[in-house]
């Protein structure tokens, strides 16, 4: 253990690991905040560490105390108040001090950064909030229309008949509610239960082969409707692939549902699923016509401003690398996902129109956001706080469809349950699983088949 005696204030004073480092070292100093109460630093058992660990290929003793040829690191603690002789750590400040990277040292630092830089995330100003739903989409596409309203309904309803589900909030705690949103009038639905005709296709995101059941969109809901009589499946798409590639698999998949007009296929994207449906739809048209209905949930329609700053380093360091259980695909996974890539094929391509569209936007606050999505969140606020960590809400809606509304989520809690594999990655203040995704994904469907079977022709 390292004790409070024993450091300073600046880089050069920490060189409790590194005697030799020179006054003069190059120096990069990043924020980071942690929040837990310690008596002393944290030593390797530490469970941040571990992941540095991880993440690094190190085992043993922590890196700053092994004698390698690695950016030293340094860490300086501010804001420290006691508490019975427990110092609650507010933040952390964490120095590279080192020479050029290079090999390893990139690697280390390009994929341990993300992690250190946790916590710091930006909470949307009340500017922000009170600005009414914007999407941004090339011209000349399709307009989306709000049904927001309507599917607040139908949330809420859904919310109060899960006796098992103990909400830490009522409905408006779980979908943002804009001040364009009109009010509703109270309605209630013919039953909860998803129509047995429907054949809902779940197609998961970027990297959601790779940690399967925490990164297969939700997991546990799609067992549950099985278990009721739904037909419902994933559809096993490569991770770290290209638009394309996944557009194939798809089209495949769909072609190996029996024709029956009586029984809808519902196509439903999550994150860069929804990239790859539209282009399956565009691609396959025999597949398309037998499409229905396709919903978005925190989908990649414009991509993100992340893909195109993190490309290069992904392209040269981590392509080819093993991530949990997914190979690593045709290695397009993030330039499929640039914003001018997405745009640019919105612009050169016209979705099917005979097909309903329907569209949930994600974003939240730092209070619900997971530990290693605070960073991008941050970046992505330069542009718009109002966004999920990975995704700006404006980018997430597809052209010509719904608007179901704006869950208060990040990009993983809406659908995903990372959480569950990465604890330490994935936590959040609020706590474990924030968000309902059964009540989500039941009310999603329930919506959709009023749309698609008459009420009078409902189970």
């Amino acid at each position: 253990m390292i004790r409070e005696s024993q450091y300073g204030s600046g880089c050069a004073d920490q060189r409790l690991a590194t005697p030799n480092l020179p006054e003069t070292a190059p120096k990069w100093t990043f924020s980071i905040c942690f929040t837990g109460k310690y008596s002393a630093w944290p030593d390797h058992s530490g469970d941040w560490l571990h992941s540095f660990r991880g993440l690094s290929g190190l085992t043993g003793a922590t890196p700053w105390r092994q004698n390698l040829t690695v950016p030293k690191i340094m860490m300086t603690r501010q804001n420290v108040v006691y508490h019975n002789a427990a110092p609650q750590v507010t933040r952390w400040r964490l120095a590279f001090c080192s020479k050029p990277l290079r090999g390893i040292q990139r690697v280390l630092i390009g994929s341990a950064l993300p992690f250190f830089l946790a916590s710091c995330a930006v909470e949307p100003t009340r500017n922000a909030l009170e600005l009414p739903a914007v999407a941004l989409s090339v011209i000349g596409n399709s307009p989306v229309v709000d049904e927001r309203p309507d599917f607040r309904s139908v949330f809420c309803e859904v919310l109060r008949s899960k006796e098992s589900f103990d909400p830490a909030g009522g409905c408006d705690d779980y979908l943002w509610r804009l001040p364009d949103e009109k009010p509703a009038a109270a309605r209630q639905l013919s039953g909860y239960a998803v129509d047995s005709r429907l054949r809902i296709l779940i197609v998961g995101g970027a990297f959601g082969d790779c940690y399967p059941p925490a990164s297969t969109p939700f997991a546990e809901d799609v067992n549950r409707l099985k278990s009721r009589g739904v037909s419902i499946e994933i559809v096993s798409v490569s991770g770290r692939s290209t638009v394309e590639l996944n557009a194939k698999t798809i089209a495949d998949r769909i072609a190996d549902e029996p024709p029956d007009d009586t029984h809808p296929i519902i196509l439903v994207g999550y994150s860069k699923g929804t990239a790859d449906i539209l282009d399956a739809l565009t691609k396959y048209p025999e597949a398309a016509a037998r499409v229905s209905a396709v919903v978005s949930i925190a989908g990649a329609v414009n991509g993100s401003p992340l893909s195109s700053r993190y490309l290069g380093l992904y392209d040269r360091l981590l392509a080819n690398l093993a991530f949990g259980s997914c190979p690593p695909g045709d290695g397009g996974v993030l330039g499929s996902l640039s914003r001018v890539t997405r745009l640019s094929w919105l612009a050169d391509n016209t979705i099917p129109n005979h097909i309903l569209y329907y569209s949930i936007g994600t974003f939240t606050t730092p209070s619900r956001l997971a530990r290693i999505l605070a960073y991008p969140q941050r970046q992505l606020s330069r542009i718009d706080a109002r966004n999920d960590g990975q995704l700006l809400v404006q980018d997430q809606l597809v052209p010509g469809s719904k608007l179901l509304g704006y869950a208060n989520a990040d990009h993983w809690s809406v659908a995903v349950r990372m959480e569950d594999r990465f604890p330490f990655l994935a936590h959040r203040t609020v706590g474990k699983h924030p968000f309902p995704q059964q009540v989500l994904l039941e009310s999603i469907l329930l919506f959709v088949q009023r749309d698609l079977i008459p009420p009078v022709l409902q189970q």
